[in-house]
């Protein structure tokens, strides 16, 4: 009888094991390499540096990107995180006006056809 029972208990173990097996698996398995949702990116990033400043504006510029299109330009306040809207341009250069002082957080994207360069972000202080 002993032996019934250590052969009943093998088996209810074996079996408890199996049931919990895809629960555990999740924690143990190697998850599969990401694959890139889009084409990779031939567009450059725009070098960027700020050009000048005065009271309520701060002007950017930036070497033409090979291939770009357009660059498009914005910016977060970061008192309020107040995003402006992006601003398309042709133009290797962009004055932000009209912002109060404060700390900012500008972002410049170079456009290539219907690919984008990383983003350029330059924090500042505007007086």
């Amino acid at each position: 009888m002993n032996h019934s029972i250590k052969s009943a208990f093998q088996t209810y173990a074996r079996l408890f094991v199996l049931a919990m097996l895809p629960a555990f698996s999740a924690f143990t398995t190697v998850p599969e390499s990401p694959k890139p949702a889009l084409a990779v990116c031939t567009c450059a990033t725009p070098q960027v540096a700020k050009t000048g400043q005065a009271p309520g504006s701060i002007t950017f510029a930036w070497s033409p990107v090979n291939g770009a299109t357009e660059y498009q330009v914005w910016y977060v306040r970061k008192s309020d995180n107040h995003m402006s809207s992006p601003s398309t341009t042709t133009a290797t250069s962009h004055t932000f006006s009209g912002l109060t002082a404060g700390y900012y957080t500008f972002y410049f994207v170079a456009v290539c056809g219907n690919e984008s360069s990383g983003y350029v972000i330059i924090e500042d202080l505007v007086m």
